[in-house]
């Protein structure tokens, strides 16, 4: 049986969309360091924590030095799907959270400190393995053609997870961080979408407390979007 696809975010709200919305910015290497600057003694809190199949994982948001090894997590694990995100743009969409701030978004990104060294970057104790984007404000929204979620909502996409370390509990520790991550913001709430065509995915937002909202219908199709399912978790 065929697992899940290592990239379990929206699709159409997703980088390569966003991209399309955007100027192109010309931005130095270094800005990245700067935008991230004034947060990086928080973002090197661990968020959550796990115990997966092939080593310690830990959750925390992103770090400017980790900007290169998210946005390779990203590309590689929405190859698998039908997303047309490039190395390019999943950098332009990073870049700009970071800008952002961590009160308009974040990117959280999941650590692995392999129990296998084969698995170790040159020089490295651990290796980014998954990531995830969290939305807290308009400025940081990704254009939604059809079932939007509520202007102003904390909105999730983007979740991606190494493809060769799937089905080892990754997702599932992102989005118990991003839980984490929303309820400091005051969210009492996150809303994401899911592929109709999606039932892995759709399983896993079930059993983390998602429910479904709404579902794209006949007219979504008719106009080229492939059918998604709006849901939401309300956090208690």
């Amino acid at each position: 049986v065929p697992g899940p696809p290592a990239a379990w975010g929206s699709t159409t709200c997703g980088i390569s969309a966003w991209v399309r919305a955007q100027p192109a910015p010309c931005r130095a290497a270094s800005e990245d360091t700067a935008a991230a600057g004034t947060s990086n003694s928080a973002a090197k809190d661990v968020i959550t924590e796990a115990i997966v199949s092939s080593g310690r994982l830990e959750v925390q948001r992103l770090r400017s030095e980790d900007v290169q090894a998210a946005c390779v997590v990203m590309t590689k694990a929405f190859g698998t799907t039908d997303e047309d995100i490039t190395l390019t743009g999943a950098t332009q969409f990073v870049r700009s959270l970071l800008q952002a701030g961590p009160d308009k978004g974040a990117i959280l990104v999941a650590r692995l400190f392999p129990n296998d060294p084969a698995l170790l970057p040159p020089k490295g104790d651990s290796r980014v393995v998954g990531t995830v984007a969290l939305s807290f404000h308009e400025d940081t929204m990704q254009p939604c053609p059809s079932l939007p979620p509520p202007k102003g909502s904390t909105y999730l996409s983007n979740m991606a997870v190494d493809t060769q370390l799937r089905r080892q509990g990754i997702a599932r520790a992102l989005l118990a961080a991003a839980t984490e991550v929303t309820k400091a913001a005051g969210s009492d709430s996150i809303y994401l979408h899911v592929k109709q065509s999606d039932p892995g995915p759709q399983t896993l937002y079930l059993s983390a407390g998602y429910t479904e909202l709404s579902r794209d219908g006949l007219l979504a199709k008719l106009t080229g979007i492939k059918p998604r399912i709006l849901m939401r978790r309300v956090i208690a």
